[in-house]
């Protein structure tokens, strides 16, 4: 019974120890990335506003499970929408929420979970090249575990948004042709 008893002040004592702990990180998550692109302004929001030609490029889309199901685009720009369905049958969502002169911001929604908001910028760096950035911001529930989920997933998130603006950029590159 003395074992039991300190063993449970030592998990109470250590809970509230990772929820004051949790309770100093952020609630709010942004991983960012960029990447040149020498191709003209227009050219690039364009593809970025056509929402049916992301899965050539992201590959958030481009997981061997996903199956894309009817992509719609409404009559307005600000409006249009991707969803798919995974190889579970989880349904996703991407909607274009607003679209400027100088960039885009979505709205992302996987499965059940809560949106993301997603955006990208372009910025003329040099006379013949653009700037795209590309941003995630992520809320994060005040539990601890999705705290230290939302400092640690980080690089993953990372590497995958550079990999696609790569990818991203040599679609451009070979269109420019």
């Amino acid at each position: 019974m003395r074992i039991l008893k300190a063993f449970s002040f030592a998990l109470v004592g250590l809970s509230a120890v990772l929820l004051a702990i949790s309770a100093l990180l952020p609630g709010q998550v942004v991983n960012s990335r960029s990447v040149l692109v020498a191709a003209p302004p227009d050219t690039i929001l364009a593809e970025l506003r056509d929402l049916s030609a992301w899965p050539a490029w992201n590959l958030l889309l481009q997981d061997a499970s996903m199956v894309p199901t009817a992509p719609t685009s409404a009559t307005k720009q600000s409006e249009s929408s991707l969803r798919w369905q995974d190889a579970r049958g989880v349904e996703h969502l991407i909607q274009l929420k607003q679209a400027g002169p100088d960039g885009i911001v979505t709205e992302m929604r996987f499965g059940q979970g809560d949106p993301m908001e997603s955006g990208f910028s372009i910025d003329l760096r040099f006379p013949d090249s653009v700037q795209i950035n590309w941003y995630v911001l992520e809320n994060l529930a005040w539990y601890p575990w999705e705290k230290f989920y939302g400092m640690v997933s980080g690089g993953m998130k990372e590497q995958t948004m550079q990999e696609s603006l790569i990818r991203l950029r040599d679609r451009l590159h070979i269109r420019k042709r």
